[in-house]
This record gives C-alpha cells, structure tokens and sequence, in this order.
C-alpha cells in the first residue's frame, strides 16, 4: 500500500488534499502519471500544510477578484442581448 495526498477529486477515492491509501499499482500506473496525486512522503506533506496555511490567509474576495472582470463583461453582454429592440 502508498500514501498518496490527493491534487484532484477522485471519484470513490476521495477530495482534493485528502491523504488516502492505495495499492502500489494504482498508484504508479493511474494516479501519479495523472498528476492526481503525489506521494505522501514528509517534503510533500510539509509543501501541502504550507500552502494549506497560506490559502486560508487569503479572504474569499481575494480569490474572486481575478473572476469579476470576467463575470461584469459577461453579465453586461447578456443584458445587451435582452435589451435590444426586437
């Protein structure tokens, strides 16, 4: 069996972070080629609580801010579209 720290939800696995055992060959043959995964060795969890803490500093604003350009000029293209005369 290996420890693995999960990168991406894996259906019947687990979420993203979680620290989940595996067979050896699941491991090296699907979720590592993938990138799914990393091992679960001390660097790697070290590196995980690392950004784990640093990523709950951010505040929620902060993580939508690079969204709201986007969204205002989607959301301004839909309201043209409707107020258009027909």
């Amino acid at each position: 069996m290996m420890k693995v720290i999960l990168r991406e939800d894996v259906k019947n696995l687990g979420r993203i972070g979680e620290v989940v055992n595996v067979s050896d060959g699941y491991a090296r043959n699907f979720l590592l080629p993938k990138q799914f995964a990393v091992e679960a060795n001390t660097k790697n969890l070290r590196e995980f609580e690392h950004n784990k803490k640093s990523n709950i500093g951010k505040s929620s604003e902060d993580k939508k801010s690079h969204l709201n350009p986007f969204l205002i000029n989607w959301l301004h293209s839909l309201l043209r579209l409707r107020l258009k005369p027909c």
